[in-house]
Protein backbone atom coordinates (compact mmCIF):
# COMPACT_ATOMS: atom_id res chain seq x y z
CA UNK A 1 0.00 0.00 0.00
CA UNK A 2 2.72 2.59 0.82
CA UNK A 3 4.68 2.27 -2.45
CA UNK A 4 1.40 2.59 -4.78
CA UNK A 5 1.29 5.90 -2.06
CA UNK A 6 4.91 7.27 -2.02
CA UNK A 7 6.44 8.18 -5.16
CA UNK A 8 9.88 8.75 -4.22
CA UNK A 9 10.77 6.75 -1.79
CA UNK A 10 14.34 8.24 -2.16
CA UNK A 11 12.83 11.08 0.09
CA UNK A 12 11.09 9.26 2.65
CA UNK A 13 12.36 9.30 6.61
CA UNK A 14 10.75 6.60 8.43
CA UNK A 15 10.45 7.47 12.03
CA UNK A 16 8.90 5.00 14.98
CA UNK A 17 8.47 4.85 18.55
CA UNK A 18 11.44 3.40 20.77
CA UNK A 19 8.93 0.24 22.28
CA UNK A 20 9.47 -2.85 20.69
CA UNK A 21 6.27 -3.63 18.27
CA UNK A 22 6.75 -0.12 17.01
CA UNK A 23 10.24 -1.08 16.18
CA UNK A 24 9.38 -4.40 14.64
CA UNK A 25 7.22 -2.21 12.76
CA UNK A 26 8.88 0.13 11.09
CA UNK A 27 11.89 -2.76 10.28
CA UNK A 28 8.88 -4.73 8.55
CA UNK A 29 8.30 -1.59 6.56
CA UNK A 30 11.81 -0.80 6.31
CA UNK A 31 12.41 -3.82 4.51
CA UNK A 32 9.36 -4.14 2.02
CA UNK A 33 10.52 -0.48 0.89
CA UNK A 34 13.88 -1.39 0.51
CA UNK A 35 14.96 1.21 2.91
CA UNK A 36 18.27 1.74 3.76
CA UNK A 37 18.24 0.81 8.04
CA UNK A 38 19.70 4.23 8.93
CA UNK A 39 16.66 5.69 7.34
CA UNK A 40 14.98 4.38 10.35
CA UNK A 41 14.92 7.24 12.95
CA UNK A 42 13.89 6.35 15.86
CA UNK A 43 11.79 9.05 18.24
CA UNK A 44 11.39 8.93 22.24
CA UNK A 45 8.67 11.20 21.99
CA UNK A 46 6.55 8.94 19.61
CA UNK A 47 6.61 6.15 22.87
CA UNK A 48 2.94 5.47 23.91
CA UNK A 49 0.82 7.59 26.37
CA UNK A 50 2.70 7.04 30.22
CA UNK A 51 0.07 4.77 32.09
CA UNK A 52 2.60 5.16 35.13
CA UNK A 53 1.74 2.86 37.83
CA UNK A 54 -1.25 1.63 35.39
CA UNK A 55 0.80 0.17 32.59
CA UNK A 56 -0.56 -3.59 32.34
CA UNK A 57 -3.50 -3.55 34.68
CA UNK A 58 -6.85 -3.97 33.78
CA UNK A 59 -9.85 -1.84 35.18
CA UNK A 60 -10.72 -4.20 37.92
CA UNK A 61 -7.03 -3.92 38.66
CA UNK A 62 -6.70 -0.38 38.65
CA UNK A 63 -9.92 0.01 40.71
CA UNK A 64 -8.68 -2.26 43.27
CA UNK A 65 -5.44 -0.68 43.80
CA UNK A 66 -6.60 2.91 43.09
CA UNK A 67 -10.15 3.21 44.22
CA UNK A 68 -11.71 6.24 42.69
CA UNK A 69 -9.03 6.99 40.01
CA UNK A 70 -10.96 5.93 36.95
CA UNK A 71 -13.99 7.54 37.87
CA UNK A 72 -12.07 10.84 38.40
CA UNK A 73 -10.01 10.17 35.12
CA UNK A 74 -13.07 9.92 33.68
CA UNK A 75 -14.25 13.56 34.40
CA UNK A 76 -11.22 15.18 32.61
CA UNK A 77 -9.73 12.30 30.62
CA UNK A 78 -7.39 15.08 28.66
CA UNK A 79 -5.90 16.89 31.50
CA UNK A 80 -5.83 13.59 34.33
CA UNK A 81 -2.48 12.65 35.08
CA UNK A 82 -2.04 8.71 35.64
CA UNK A 83 -0.30 7.88 39.03
CA UNK A 84 3.38 8.39 37.83
CA UNK A 85 2.44 8.63 34.54
CA UNK A 86 1.34 11.19 32.31
CA UNK A 87 -2.01 12.94 30.54
CA UNK A 88 -2.97 13.35 27.40
CA UNK A 89 -2.28 16.97 27.52
CA UNK A 90 1.09 16.49 28.54
CA UNK A 91 1.53 13.48 25.89
CA UNK A 92 0.00 16.31 23.39
CA UNK A 93 3.02 18.66 24.33
CA UNK A 94 5.85 15.70 24.03
CA UNK A 95 4.01 15.21 20.24
CA UNK A 96 4.04 19.26 19.34
CA UNK A 97 7.62 19.90 18.31
CA UNK A 98 7.69 16.92 16.50
CA UNK A 99 4.67 16.97 14.57
CA UNK A 100 5.88 21.02 13.75
CA UNK A 101 9.23 19.69 11.96
CA UNK A 102 7.12 17.77 9.44
CA UNK A 103 5.94 18.98 6.40
CA UNK A 104 3.79 18.53 3.05
CA UNK A 105 7.07 19.06 1.28
CA UNK A 106 8.17 16.09 3.13
CA UNK A 107 7.46 12.02 2.98
CA UNK A 108 7.50 11.25 6.68
CA UNK A 109 6.39 7.39 7.91
CA UNK A 110 5.42 7.20 11.32
CA UNK A 111 5.05 4.03 13.06
CA UNK A 112 3.85 4.53 16.90
CA UNK A 113 1.18 3.58 18.72
CA UNK A 114 -3.00 4.48 19.23
CA UNK A 115 -3.04 7.05 21.15
CA UNK A 116 -0.03 9.01 19.94
CA UNK A 117 -1.24 8.21 16.39
CA UNK A 118 -4.76 10.26 17.71
CA UNK A 119 -3.04 13.05 19.09
CA UNK A 120 -0.56 13.23 16.01
CA UNK A 121 -3.88 13.12 14.15
CA UNK A 122 -5.49 16.02 16.52
CA UNK A 123 -2.70 18.55 16.65
CA UNK A 124 -2.71 18.32 12.55
CA UNK A 125 -6.22 18.91 12.29
CA UNK A 126 -6.46 21.67 15.49
CA UNK A 127 -8.54 19.48 17.06
CA UNK A 128 -10.19 19.80 20.85
CA UNK A 129 -9.52 17.31 23.62
CA UNK A 130 -13.08 15.74 22.76
CA UNK A 131 -12.73 15.48 19.39
CA UNK A 132 -9.01 13.92 19.61
CA UNK A 133 -9.64 11.60 22.08
CA UNK A 134 -13.05 10.76 19.99
CA UNK A 135 -11.18 9.15 17.13
CA UNK A 136 -9.97 5.68 16.48
CA UNK A 137 -6.78 3.73 15.15
CA UNK A 138 -7.87 0.17 13.90
CA UNK A 139 -4.69 -1.65 13.80
CA UNK A 140 -5.20 -2.50 10.08
CA UNK A 141 -5.48 1.32 8.96
CA UNK A 142 -3.05 3.77 7.98
CA UNK A 143 -3.47 7.38 7.81
CA UNK A 144 -1.97 10.07 5.43
CA UNK A 145 -1.97 13.50 6.47
CA UNK A 146 -0.97 16.19 3.64
CA UNK A 147 -2.24 19.29 2.68
CA UNK A 148 -4.57 19.67 5.68
CA UNK A 149 -6.24 17.10 5.25
CA UNK A 150 -6.29 13.22 6.47
CA UNK A 151 -7.32 10.30 4.19
CA UNK A 152 -7.52 6.81 6.05
CA UNK A 153 -5.98 3.58 3.87
CA UNK A 154 -7.18 0.48 4.48
CA UNK A 155 -5.65 -2.88 4.76
CA UNK A 156 -6.88 -5.16 2.36
CA UNK A 157 -8.83 -8.40 4.42
CA UNK A 158 -6.09 -11.20 3.11
CA UNK A 159 -3.30 -9.16 5.15
CA UNK A 160 -5.71 -9.30 8.72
Amino acid sequence: MLREEISDLSAVALYTSPLGRARTTAEIVRARLDLAPERVIVEECLAEHDYGEWQGLTNEQVDALYPGLRAERERDKWNYVVPGGESYAMLEQRLLSWTALRSDATTAIAVVHDMVSRVVRGVYLALDPARTLALDHPHSRIYKLSSGRISALDAPAHFL
